[in-house]
């Protein structure tokens, strides 16, 4: 029986609705009595002649958002910055030399602030009366966006170089151990290398170049990147481990300011550019400037709230066409984002021939800070840089585009680059930008380090545990994960597995499994051999069998569980989660028609037997004494298919297709399924068919009100089948949350032959608790996120179905097992708080519909009308 960890509710009219209530009040009235801030004032004037300067921008120089304009006749009124020290005065206008003054605390009227005129004049932009005339640029920006970016061209080849290194910070917080003893050696023989801003030793763990060619078609927004060239070293990175290459690769950097987001580690940030522009970010117009041939704006970007995930800094506007010339961001400091300490892009901007701006170099640099985690633990520097060059406007057909990702070029690794190689490699660093500087690529020192017996030992080890398996030359031990395990059906399970690797054959793949199981006293297996026969349109073969006893939520047809889901269901209470022994032998033919689209055909011949039968209305006494329900077998033939117009993904080095999580557009999945009529067995088998379909997006941009996470599903089930064959509705009768279930659905409660779910989530971010007065405050220090939830189940039962499904009780009484939905939906909805800690989300679900038990439920549910769930997760 499921026991909520909570179970306090504020009923409105109650003691705790009226504390709660007047909590909330407390606090907004305490925070309306702050003490007014000191003002103060002055007039702007021309220099040359003493007449007020309108819509001068004046602010401090650390509190830019907080700034104000000059008022017709130049005079304004400026609150003072409440940080200390921050008492230099910006005060800047279009035609204007800017001015800086100091002012000290205690004055509050400044004498005549004069501004001297530039050769500049703003003749491109019309600014409105009592406009900020920071505004008028980014307006016509914006209004140009879509022929300034180079996706206006209708198709285009650009070559791409990029480079990826990794750097371990704040190393004195671990360098008395055993390892870094050893690297701290080696460091201090560099010198003056490798060191941050404040002389500390920055250890380089990783780094990676590649050279690339990228195609895009406007007509159909069909994207393909062709790998060139590839250079590697990393500690704990073997040179084909593929990961760092793609990482690199310049399909997977989104350093595009003229969308209206940008994907920026794990988070969507929006563009100073971006539509609704004013809702995120203030604007001023600092001064008129030239660089290199071109005439530019230069804007200062502030954030409208502290703790919003967005930019702060400068940008330069270009004033012919408003294009972007250079780009100087930093995430803002106060921003709601885990483990960041600092986040800088830049990026330089290069008006083309073809009449677009290419954003010729960018540069990236992230430091985050693991202290949060453990106080012990150091930091890590991310530095990406994008150097694109080669912009060739051209036709190029739509086949080309259909192609299957290409296969990775050998990779070089470090000690056996040759001079040519070297130069090759030195031609693309170079960068064409005073204003971002070179960095050595730090090859060498990283083999050197690699070496060190110590950092031998625990890379080793760490690439066991990341990937689970120990290798044995040419056989990998695993997956250590599946080695033991105990549950209530199997008792002590003892396993051991083997898997080929690539230097066996780098085609053909060879995994396998053996289980024993102490309480049924058999052996359970799992044996596969999967073998590519192109890689040009990538496909493979593949067959399989296997014997085991796997809960009834693994058996659904399409679904291709993890390692880790795998064992996690041999843990435990494996009872509750209605164990079948199941038997497959199953042939398959998986095509990667272009990238983005993969077909699947499958043949399989299934046996599946209940070894307890569930159901929210069996009692505890019925069950005692109860065998197991009858067998069933059937042959299907199953037919898949998964698009995603972007999809962000790679081949692993065992010929495995890895999604990356986040993926930009949403991933359709669809299976249909053909069911053959089965003589053998005892259970009722007669000819099906399914279909069933799904659509998945996670962190989507929802009109700038924070993210969301949604699954879309829907099926129906032609034919009479079994229990085992039916849409089971994935409920949770743990106090734990699931993903994609419903939280307060008991387990098995509901089952469909036509059926249609929705599963959403609403992360608001800090839209709520970073903007409330004295809320705002106090989670300064929190960190805490706001979320809601929806759960909605919508399907029904086919009359020939429930018949056939009906059982027979030893009491002699007839029961259906489970229930069915009807015209009414089943709905639940939720609210939450995540970040707790930067780790744990506890969420509180409420049940809406279908709330009293059904007739003869057992007295024992596992779950209520309201329910408090906790789920953990790393964020950002």
């Amino acid at each position: 029986m499921h026991l909520p960890l909570f179970n306090l509710t504020a009923q409105p009219g109650s003691a705790q609705w009226a504390l709660l209530l007047w909590a909330v009040l407390l606090s907004g009235a305490v925070a309306g009595q702050q003490p007014k801030k000191n003002t103060v004032s002055g007039v702007v004037v021309e220099a040359a002649n003493g007449e007020g300067i309108p819509m001068a921008s004046v602010y401090f120089r650390q509190t830019p958002q907080k700034g104000t304009s000059t008022a017709v006749d130049g005079q304004f009124v400026l609150e003072r910055s409440a940080i200390p020290g921050d008492t230099l005065l910006i005060v800047s206008s279009i035609g204007f030399k800017p001015e800086t003054l100091a002012v000290s605390r205690h004055t509050t009227r400044l004498a005549k602030i004069r501004l001297k005129t530039t050769a500049t004049e703003l003749k491109e932009v019309v600014v409105k009366a009592g406009e900020n005339p920071a505004y008028a640029v980014i307006r016509n920006a914006v209004a140009n966006r879509d022929r300034n970016h180079i996706e206006a061209l209708a198709s285009y080849e650009l070559e791409s170089y990029n480079s990826l290194a990794v750097y371990l910070t704040n190393a004195e917080k671990v360098q008395n151990s055993s390892a870094m003893r050893e690297v701290k050696k080696l460091m201090q023989r560099q010198g003056k290398s490798f060191r941050d801003r404040q002389g500390r030793v920055i250890i380089p763990l990783t780094v990676t170049e590649t050279v690339s060619n990228n195609y895009y078609l406007r007509q159909s927004r069909a994207r393909k990147e062709q790998i060139v060239r590839t250079k590697t070293a990393g500690i704990g990175l073997e040179t084909d481990d593929g990961l760092t290459q793609l990482m690199s690769g310049n399909g997977f950097r989104d350093y595009n300011f003229y969308q209206n987001r940008l994907r920026i580690l794990d988070k969507s940030v929006p563009s100073p550019l971006a539509d609704g522009w004013r809702f995120n970010y203030e604007f001023w117009l600092e001064d008129s400037v030239r660089i290199g041939n071109d005439e530019c704006y230069r804007i200062a970007v502030v954030p409208r709230r502290a703790t919003d995930i967005v930019f702060q800094g400068t940008i330069w506007v270009s004033r012919d066409g408003f294009g972007l010339r250079k780009v100087d961001l930093r995430l803002a400091p106060d921003a709601n984002i885990n483990y960041v300490q600092s986040l800088h892009i830049r990026q330089e901007g290069e008006h083309q021939g073809s009449g677009v701006w290419l954003a010729k170099c960018t540069d990236y640099e992230v430091e985050l800070n693991l202290a949060s985690i453990n106080p012990s633990m150091p930091g890590v520097r991310l530095n990406l840089r994008t150097i694109n060059t080669h912009l060739v406007a051209k036709p190029i057909d739509a086949s080309f585009f259909e192609e299957s990702r290409p296969t990775l070029p050998p990779i070089l690794a470090a000690p056996a680059v040759a001079a040519v190689d070297t130069a090759y490699w030195r031609s693309f660093r170079t960068v064409p930008s005073d204003s971002i500087p070179a960095e050595p690529a730090p090859y060498e020192l990283i083999d050197s380090i690699k070496q060190l017996p110590s950092i031998r030992k625990y890379t080793f080890w760490g690439r066991v545990l990341a990937s689970g398996y120990v290798p044995m030359g040419k056989l990998d031990f695993g997956n250590i994960l599946n080695t033991y395990a105990w549950n209530n059906v199997e008792g002590h399970r003892i396993g051991v597995g083997l898997r080929t690797n690539e230097t066996f054959n780098r085609n053909l793949n060879l995994d396998g499994m053996v289980a024993y199981s102490t309480q049924l006293r058999r052996f359970n297996y799992n044996a596969s051999v999967a073998r590519v026969l192109s890689r040009e349109h990538f496909t493979q073969v593949g067959v399989r069998t296997r014997s085991d006893v796997e809960p009834l939520a693994l058996l659904a047809s399409g679904l291709s569980p993890t390692a880790g889901l795998l064992a996690f269901n041999h843990i435990g209470n494996l009872r509750r989660r209605n164990p079948f022994d199941y038997s497959e032998t199953s042939a398959w033919l998986e095509r990667e028609v272009r990238p983005g689209l993969t077909t699947r055909l499958a043949g399989n011949y299934r046996s599946m037997t209940g070894l307890y039968r569930r159901g929210p209305v069996f009692d505890d006494d019925e069950r005692k004494g109860e065998e197991r329900s009858s067998t069933v077998t059937t042959t299907e033939l199953e037919l898949g298919l998964r698009f995603n117009q972007q999809e962000r993904s790679m081949r692993t080095k065992n010929n495995k297709l890895r999604m990356m999580r986040r993926q930009v557009a949403p991933t359709l999945n669809v299976v249909g399924v053909v069911g053959f009529r089965n003589g053998r067995g005892d259970g009722p088998v007669h000819s099906y068919q399914k279909l069933l379909a799904s659509l998945t997006q996670r962190q989507l941009s929802v009109f700038g009100f924070g993210t969301a996470d949604y699954v879309l599903q829907a099926g129906y089930v032609f034919g009479r089948v079994p229990y085992s064959l039916l849409k089971i509705h994935q409920g949770n009768g743990t106090p734990f949350l699931f993903r994609n279930g419903s939280q307060t659905m008991r387990s098995f409660e509901f089952a469909s032959d036509h059926f249609m779910e929705l599963h959403y989530t609403h992360y608001f971010n800090d839209l709520i608790l970073g903007q409330i007065p004295g809320v705002r405050t106090v989670n300064k220090f929190l960190d805490w996120r706001l979320l809601a939830t929806t759960n909605v189940v919508w399907g029904g039962m086919r009359e020939e179905n429930v018949r056939l499904n009906e059982l027979t009780l030893p009491s002699g009484r007839v029961i259906t097992p489970f229930r069915t939905l009807g015209l009414k939906p089943y709905v639940e909805v939720g609210y939450g708080v995540e970040n707790i800690l930067h780790i744990l989300r506890v969420d509180f679900v409420h049940r809406l519909t279908y709330r009293d038990l059904p007739e003869g439920a057992s007295r024992k549910m596992e779950t209520g009308n309201f329910v408090v769930k906790v789920s953990a997760a790393f964020k950002m």
